[in-house]
């Protein structure tokens, strides 16, 4: 296991937003951007990183309010919204990329990716998406019978929620390892030592509120949805889907919205994978990119 002190590490400004990033390679076959979801943060890449060639420069950016990057004020939620989030993101790549530009998400990365596909389509070559949050998957995440699932999105809403979580390690580490088991294909998805880099993380200050705010921001029934009308553009540009069927939290019914997401897709559905499509099948992921690079 390779720890997150032996990656390169970069921090900038960009607008009122300090952000933490790894870079690793050189952009020879061009540059790909990595991004996570939640609970994680850049590090659930770290597998991939090395399956990666080093002809590839990538950049593996924590979103704001995660990992090491700045935390804005849980009480702005405005700050936490998705297109906020895409303006970093764009920045980082204006300031850093190197062409033909590669896309890799899941779970919240996989709504940024989709976002930033409709933002600046010129941008960017192809895209890489493990079990993708697209317009419509509300139907299936918060229907009646999912709650046992989702629950969790409606515990992040509450005041409360970061406190209860981070009141402990103890209690951080019951939180965590409740959907590193639960979501993972595979009880053995993660060993002990990457279980508790995780835990390091999510105990960092302002982490836990940081990574609620975001559900609060975007996922919360009392608040404007994630998707605008741009987001509704059915995206022609070259697409790999790896589905983990394996996933309790993003079904595999949904696997029918990505045709009316996107036109040019392969799906390869992983059978014994789960919801951690980057660290339990890092070498589909490159695979991916190597196909939609032609490499």
């Amino acid at each position: 296991m390779k720890l997150p002190t032996e990656f390169e590490h970069f921090r900038a400004d960009f607008g009122d937003q300090r952000l933490h990033w790894v870079e690793q390679g050189a952009a020879v076959d061009g540059s790909v951007l990595l991004l996570h979801g939640w609970p994680g943060f850049w590090w659930e890449y770290s597998r991939v990183l090395a399956a990666l060639p080093p002809s590839w420069l990538a950049l593996v950016p924590d979103l704001r309010g995660c990992g090491e990057s700045a935390k804005p004020d849980v009480a702005d939620l405005a700050a936490y919204r998705l297109e906020r989030v895409v303006d970093d993101l764009l920045a980082l790549i204006d300031r850093r990329g190197r062409g033909p530009l590669w896309l890799v998400g899941h779970d919240w990365g996989s709504m940024l990716v989709h976002k930033l596909l409709r933002r600046r389509p010129e941008a960017f070559a192809g895209a890489v998406l493990g079990n993708p949050i697209v317009p419509g998957f509300a139907r299936y995440f918060m229907a009646l019978e999912h709650q046992p699932e989702s629950w969790y999105a409606h515990f992040h809403q509450l005041p409360m929620a970061a406190d209860l979580v981070a009141s402990s390690r103890r209690a951080t580490e019951v939180y965590l390892e409740h959907f590193l088991s639960h979501w993972a294909g595979s009880a053995s998805a993660f060993s002990p030592a990457e279980r508790a880099v995780m835990v390091d993380n999510m105990r960092r200050p302002g982490n836990l509120a940081s990574g609620f705010a975001w559900y609060r921001a975007n996922l919360s029934l009392a608040g404007p949805p994630p998707w605008r009308e741009v987001d509704q553009v059915r995206s022609d540009l070259p697409v790999e889907v790896l589905w983990g069927m394996a996933d309790p939290v993003i079904p595999a019914a949904a696997r029918e919205l990505v045709a009316s997401c996107y036109s040019h897709f392969r799906l390869t559905e992983l059978t014994d994978v789960g919801h951690f499509v980057p660290w339990e099948a890092p070498s589909e992921v490159v695979a991916a990119l190597r196909r939609l690079a032609g490499c």
